[in-house]
Parts: structure tokens; C-alpha cells; sequence
């Protein structure tokens, strides 16, 4: 996979809850610059519903 795929796969997955968003932040950390949010811009607050990234279509 390439480094556009992996960041496209982690931006677009996550579960509610500190530790799926824990873990979410740290697959993350590679792809942001420092000082960028650390969730990518993912409004976590009452965050209820989940998202899995299937496959990407060129």
C-alpha cells in the first residue's frame, strides 16, 4: 500500500469511545504535521457511529 492509500484508509476509519479513537490518533500520528489536530479535523465530542474503509476506486 502506498503512503496516499494507508492515510485515506485510517482518515476514514474509526469507533466511538477514548480507546478506538486512542488508537485511531496513533495511526494518524505519521501522516500529520505537528500542531495539526490530532484527529484530523474528526469532531469526536458525542461521536456515536463508525466508519470502516473498504477499497479505494481510481
Amino acid at each position: 500500500m502506498n503512503n496516499r492509500l494507508n492515510f485515506t484508509k485510517e482518515y476514514f476509519t474509526w469507533s466511538p469511545g477514548d480507546a478506538a479513537l486512542k488508537q485511531r490518533q496513533k495511526r494518524l500520528e505519521p501522516f500529520l504535521a505537528k500542531g495539526l489536530d490530532k484527529q484530523a479535523g474528526l469532531e469526536t465530542h458525542g461521536l456515536q457511529t463508525k466508519s470502516t474503509f473498504h477499497q479505494n476506486r481510481d
